[in-house]
């Protein structure tokens, strides 16, 4: 018997050891010294019992969570932030997920990829992804912190996890410089030709008259 309760009929002439694979783990830790008793029925039919004191170290149940977000850092008024939740079980025991919830969004079944209940085997790991509008003015911090809860055979489990995404000040606009127009060309005017003045023409000699003198009819020839 374990603590009083019967668990396992051993027969056979010399049993060396016996296993207590009918025992369920959680009645063991409902006490804080497990009594195992051994009953034997001699030959003669004189009935004799052992008791052993054991203590119970019960399997590992626990849950780390991690959140995380992208961008981490947004400019005011505020944009959209990716978040990534992963759920992972640390322990021995399977741990069943049964909500998982955030401080600022709510209850993030059915948000994104995120649902549950889902089961974790010891070392399995779960992720989800949502996105939300993060908004604020520059210079806040929004955090977000999201829970996990879920059972395993020895009772609840819990964990949070938070992250964080900062308001940055938008930059200020840059005016656009106004183009300078560029300067239309002034033509330049063509001087118009000095007209060449054509040489004047030099005028022919008018031969000079040559007067013949002729004498008086009665004169003497002088000759002239």
């Amino acid at each position: 018997t374990v603590n009083g309760t019967a668990v396992t009929d051993v027969t056979g002439a010399e049993p060396a050891a016996m296993r207590l694979s009918d025992v369920d783990i959680t009645d063991l830790l409902t006490e804080a010294t497990n009594v195992v008793t051994a009953t034997a029925t001699a030959a003669d039919g004189t009935t004799v019992t052992a008791d052993l004191e054991i203590e119970v170290i019960a399997p590992a149940a626990s849950i780390v969570v991690t959140k995380s977000a992208s961008p981490t850092s947004v400019e005011e008024p505020g944009g959209p932030v990716e978040f990534t939740v992963t759920v992972t079980n640390d322990g021995e025991l399977d741990v069943t997920i049964t909500t998982l919830t955030d401080d600022r969004f709510g209850d993030l079944d059915g948000l994104g990829d995120c649902a549950v209940p889902f089961t974790l085997t010891g070392g399995a790991a779960s992720t989800c992804t949502f996105t939300e509008q993060v908004t604020g003015e520059a210079g806040d911090s929004h955090v977000s912190t999201v829970t996990a809860e879920g059972t395993a055979s020895i009772g609840a489990v819990s964990a949070t996890a938070s992250a964080t995404v900062e308001i940055l000040a938008a930059p200020e606009a840059t005016p656009t410089p106004t183009p300078t127009p560029t300067p239309t060309p002034t033509p330049t005017p063509t001087p118009t030709p000095t007209p060449t003045a054509s040489p004047s023409a030099v005028p022919t000699p008018t031969p000079a008259a040559t007067a013949t003198v002729r004498p008086s009819p009665g004169l003497p020839d002088t000759g002239v």
